[in-house]
């Protein structure tokens, strides 16, 4: 949507948001495979577990892909919902109620996985929880300090709408 809004500050949060969006998808589903791999099942409609270190990560991952305040999906949420207010505040709106029913599934996930009664303890192993660590760190750091990742994505951003720094940084004299 943020594309196709067709300005620059669209086109900002787009590239940011793709950014988070990986991270946090990443996060997302690496935790939950870690809880498959550790029940060896792959349905996870009926799962209830206790994992003290998976419920936190799995909480980042699922406030941050909703788009809530101090997450990394906050960040670049707010600079789509601000480049579609300016186009057409409806937009703006729509966007708003989708993240208000992303956290509504998410957290029906959380409770299902991580507030069920009589929950399986369970172990993961450290290679596992390493990136895990690492993509919860980023999606808090993100969320803490938004202007690391306009950094990351400043020279994307630049590039899409000057044709001289593209050519520049696309031949390494940048």
């Amino acid at each position: 949507m943020a594309f196709g809004l067709g300005s620059k500050a669209g086109a900002f949060g787009a590239l940011y948001h793709t950014l988070n969006n990986a991270v946090i998808e990443g996060l997302v589903f690496m935790t939950f495979g870690a809880i498959m791999h550790a029940l060896h099942k792959e349905d996870i409609r009926s799962i209830s577990i206790k994992n003290d270190f998976l419920l936190v990560t799995s909480l980042i991952g699922m406030l941050s892909l909703a788009g809530v305040p101090l997450t990394s999906g906050f960040a670049s949420k707010w600079l789509i919902y601000m480049a579609s207010w300016e186009i057409n505040p409806a937009l703006s709106v729509i966007a708003i109620v989708i993240s208000g029913m992303t956290l509504a599934y998410s957290m029906k996930l959380f409770s299902s996985a991580f507030m069920s009664p009589s929950p399986r303890k369970i172990t993961v192993p450290f290679s596992m929880k390493v990136p895990i660590a690492v993509l919860s760190a980023f999606c808090l750091l993100i969320g803490l300090f938004p202007e690391t990742g306009f950094y990351m994505i400043s020279s994307a951003a630049n590039a899409l709408f000057s044709s001289e720094f593209y050519s520049i940084m696309a031949m390494g004299m940048g």
